[in-house]
């Protein structure tokens, strides 16, 4: 069970495992990342499914290179599909900062 500091705990040991390059960090994160988007994309409010954006942000960005293309291409469209169902945040999906 995923509870509400997994953000922090993926932001961390994605970083680490970026710097590190440990295949067992790496494996974790992607464990992770397939944990998060079995998350319903009605779960909870903007709040909850924010913190599940950001932390499939974190592994994408900073294993870009250590994912394989189909996992890169799920948390895409995993993160294409949360904003779209509604979040506050669609505003932006075509207008980065």
């Amino acid at each position: 069970m995923i509870d509400e500091r997994y953000g922090e705990i993926v932001r961390v040991l994605s970083m680490v495992a970026a710097v590190s390059g440990d295949e067992k960090l790496i494996n974790e994160c992607v464990m992770w990342a397939e944990e998060l988007m079995k998350i319903p994309v009605e779960f909870g409010t903007d709040y909850n499914q924010g913190s599940k954006i950001e932390s499939l942000g974190f592994i994408y960005d900073y294993l870009f290179e250590s994912l394989n293309e189909t996992l890169r291409q799920a948390i895409r469209e995993s993160v294409i599909t949360q904003i779209e169902c509604g979040s506050i945040v669609k505003p932006w999906l075509n207008h980065p900062v």
